[in-house]
């Protein structure tokens, strides 16, 4: 067994209880400048005998946080779109990172200064939202900005429009055309996750060439912009026969149709 002291007094004594063979004490220091030695002396009867060791003057760690603001966009202010959110960190000894939160949630970081990240606000929906920033430094010390309200306005999502384009009035039986389908996007921001599926009635009256597959996914579409899907089709029966092109949301929801009949002659 053995017991805990703390030395007070001057010189440092300590007791060992009767029964027990040690016992413990702690040094309170102040700043230690330089290598200091300390000597322990115990006495146990007519005898004694000494030990030292030496106290090492050491490196306070750095315990200071960043400092970090939100510089942009304002509080208060309305977003829409992609919006680049920006903000100010410094560090006594050097900023590692900066952290850009949505409403808590990890948005992106950026490891050199200016700090920013770009935010697709139509990921959101329509209100207030919470920006903030989070810094810290090479010795893992972190702070948290004041959060920033911003309010979040795309208005209300236009669908996108089809048209389409390559096929003819008339056609020989045997004869192939390309017929290609135009997505257009008069939304306020950009437009994804849309396909276009091609069908014929009567079934046998065409084919398809290249590609084989009748639904193809088109690409995202850029506020303003427009992408094209096409097929190479070949028709195998004559009579009147009818192509139709239809545009499918993310979740399968057809979103346009359009149609346009085509006579194949012999």
């Amino acid at each position: 067994m053995s017991t805990s002291s703390t030395i007070a007094q001057a010189p440092p004594i300590v007791t060992v209880p009767a029964g027990q063979t040690s016992a413990t004490f702690t040094i309170t220091t102040s700043a230690v400048t330089q290598n200091t030695l300390v000597t322990v002396t115990g006495t146990f009867g007519n005898g004694s005998k000494s030990g030292s060791f030496t106290l090492v003057p050491g490196t306070a760690g750095d315990t200071t946080p960043p400092t970090v603001s939100i510089a942009s966009p304002a509080a208060g202010a309305t977003v829409g779109g992609t919006v680049s959110i920006q903000a100010n960190a410094s560090d006594n000894v050097g900023v590692t990172r900066v952290e850009f939160l949505v409403d808590g949630s990890l948005l992106s970081s950026d490891t050199t200064a200016p700090y920013s990240a770009s935010w697709n606000t139509t990921g959101v929906a329509n209100g207030t939202h919470s920006l903030t920033a989070r810094a810290f430094d090479a010795a893992n010390n972190q702070k948290t900005s004041a959060a920033v309200s911003v309010t979040v306005n795309n208005g209300t999502a236009t669908a996108p429009t089809l048209t389409l384009s390559g096929v003819p009035a008339s056609i020989r039986r045997g004869q192939t055309f390309t017929a290609t389908a135009t997505v257009t996007n008069n939304d306020a921001a950009a437009a994804s996750g849309f396909s276009v599926r091609v069908s014929f009635t009567p079934s046998n009256a065409m084919r398809l060439q290249n590609p084989t597959t009748t639904t193809q996914s088109v690409p995202t579409v850029a506020q303003g912009g427009s992408q094209s899907v096409a097929w190479q089709i070949r028709t195998d029966n004559a009579g009147t026969a009818t192509l139709t092109m239809t545009l499918r949301d993310a979740g399968g929801a057809t979103v346009r149709t359009v149609s346009q009949s085509i006579t194949i002659t012999n």
